[in-house]
This record gives structure tokens, C-alpha cells and sequence, in this order.
């Protein structure tokens, strides 16, 4: 500890000695209306009298407590009936049983998911999720209305939220960040209509970004070759699974007369770019089987899932 945190320290502890300095032995009305309204709301003991980083600044000392209970019985009775409520209610959250139903908020985990990290198996509560998303962040004037110009313009979700600009890898500027990404989550799910614009806007720069579409059609002309039969599935990879269907955009763009036979090779890869777009995970990338839900049940008279049986069966 350095000085000046031993200074700071010494500091605190003889403010908080001068506080109570010439104050009467236990607490005053007030003190003690405070400290019945805190039990009556569920909070324990050691929550009010702690004053630790975890529960918070101490309402009074526990000797001051026990202090006022000596002058004042009666109030001591109430204080202390209230007391061993909640210290049982605090306790039986400890509880293994319970820590199977419930989070350490007490939310039930009927709804729950789970993830892995590090090895272990965790679960994850939606009710703690939602309420930290709801209190996360809040909506500033004007927010919402630079990061509608940005998306106009052509900019990214990621970078007006975590400031990662389009191709910059793993590269951040804090500077770009327009908006909080839980605000605008939340503000998304709660107007329809912004949700439906970030979702054109999204469209309209996909569509901008391939130079195709940009074309008019007529621009050229066309002729039938018999080897475009074969020269034009032959730039396409075999073992990409939408061949036949990139071939016939392929063909169409040439009759309408946006694309030119000696451009394929150039724009060949916006095809099939354009068809992952239109197909997302529907065949996995290394091989022709489709993709499958690891939550899905494996057999119809059971309740195992895929990934149950994945990462338990080759063990047990």
C-alpha cells in the first residue's frame, strides 16, 4: 500500500470516528426507522451492518445494534424476528438444492441456457439478462439519429457500435462508437419501424457493395456460345453446394445484359458470395452434409439432445 493510501485511509477511518463523536449510545429515530424499513425490505445483518465492498457502506456498527436493542426491547424483538427471516431466506439460496431451480437472484432457471467456458458447463439466467440489458447504457439525445446518418451512408453495425470499421480486422477506434450496442438492441426490438430501416439499410449496402446490381440492364450484348455450357460451371468450385443455382444468376445476368463474358472471372466471386448471403448455414463448409441443432432431441421418446450425447456419451 503506498502512502497516499495509507493517507486516505487513516483519513476515512477518523472521519468516520468524528461522525460519531458526542452521539448518544445506540441510534436516533431516524437511524433506527432506516435500519426496520431495510429489514422489512429483506435485507440481513451483515448487509447493514458489514459495510464491505460487496454489501455496501455500513448503516450503523454492530455494537451500536446491539446497544439500541439493551435501551429499546421492544424494538429489539421486532428487529431481531425480521432479522432471522431473512437470514434463513439468505441461506436457503445457498442451498444445492435450490442453486439447481434458481440463480443467485433468486429468477427461476426453467428458461435457462448453457454455454461452456473453460471446460465447465454454465448456465446463464434470461431474467438477469434482460435486466442488466435494460440497465445498460442509456439513450442520449440525438443518438439515434447520428447512427441513422451513419448506416445511410454506408456504414457498419460494428462500427457504430464497437467501433470497428468494414476490413479492419481486429482493429477498434473507441472514436467511431455512436451509441451503446444494449441500447441499440433494445431500441430495435421496441420500434418496429428503426428495426425495418437498419434492415434496408443492411440490404441497400450489400446490393451497393456488388457491382453487378450497380449496372443497368442492356448495358451489354450477348451472344450464345455452346462452350459457355462448360467454361462457366468450370469457374465455379465443384464442392460449393449452390453450383447449379450460381450458373443459371449467372446466365441471367448475361441475357440481361449487366454482365460481360469477359468479366466472370472478375465478378465470380460475388455470385457465390451472393448465395451464401441467401443461404446462410444451410451446408457446411467443409462438406455437403447439412448442418444440424445441437439442442435438438435425439430420439422422439427421450429428452437427451445431440449435444448431450455428444459430449457425455464418449465419456461416461
Amino acid at each position: 500500500m503506498s502512502r497516499v493510501q495509507k493517507f486516505r485511509s487513516h483519513e476515512e477511518r477518523s472521519a468516520a470516528r468524528r461522525k460519531w463523536m458526542g452521539v448518544p449510545p445506540g441510534m436516533t429515530e431516524d437511524l433506527a426507522a432506516e435500519f426496520m424499513r431495510r429489514l422489512t425490505a429483506g435485507e440481513t445483518l451483515r448487509r447493514i451492518t458489514s459495510g464491505n465492498k460487496r454489501c455496501g457502506p455500513a448503516l450503523v456498527t454492530p455494537q451500536r445494534f446491539k446497544k439500541h436493542c439493551e435501551l429499546h426491547p421492544a424494538w429489539a424483538i421486532e428487529a431481531r424476528r425480521l432479522a432471522k427471516i431473512n437470514e434463513k431466506a439468505a441461506d436457503a439460496l445457498k442451498s444445492p438444492k435450490l442453486y439447481k431451480l434458481c440463480c443467485k437472484h433468486g429468477h427461476s432457471l426453467d428458461l435457462r441456457y448453457t454455454y461452456h467456458r473453460y471446460g465447465y458447463i454454465c448456465r446463464g439466467c434470461r431474467g438477469c439478462d434482460r435486466r442488466r440489458n435494460a440497465a445498460a447504457g442509456i439513450l442520449e439525445p440525438g443518438q439515434i439519429e447520428k447512427a441513422s446518418a451513419a448506416l445511410r451512408n454506408g456504414a457498419t453495425i460494428n462500427q457504430i457500435i464497437h467501433g470497428r470499421p468494414p476490413g479492419s480486422g481486429n482493429y477498434y477506434d473507441r472514436t467511431l462508437i455512436l451509441i451503446h450496442p444494449s441500447v441499440f438492441y433494445r431500441y430495435r426490438r421496441a420500434n418496429p419501424e428503426f428495426n425495418q430501416f437498419v434492415l434496408d439499410t443492411i440490404e441497400t449496402r450489400v446490393c451497393r457493395r456488388n457491382p453487378i446490381s450497380a449496372v443497368a440492364s442492356g448495358t451489354f450484348r450477348y451472344e450464345w456460345d455452346p462452350a459457355d455450357a462448360h467454361v462457366i460451371p468450370g469457374l465455379i468450385p465443384d464442392g460449393f453446394p449452390g453450383k447449379d443455382d450460381v450458373v443459371q444468376s449467372i446466365f441471367v445476368e448475361l441475357i440481361e445484359g449487366r454482365l460481360d463474358r469477359g468479366q466472370l472471372k472478375q465478378h465470380i466471386r460475388w455470385f457465390l458470395k451472393d448465395y451464401d448471403r441467401q443461404h446462410p448455414g444451410k451446408f457446411a463448409k467443409f462438406g455437403n452434409s447439412p448442418l444440424v441443432s445441437l439442442d435438438e432431441a435425439m430420439f422422439d421418446d427421450g429428452h437427451g439432445t445431440r449435444g448431450d450425447y455428444v459430449t457425455r456419451s464418449l465419456w461416461d
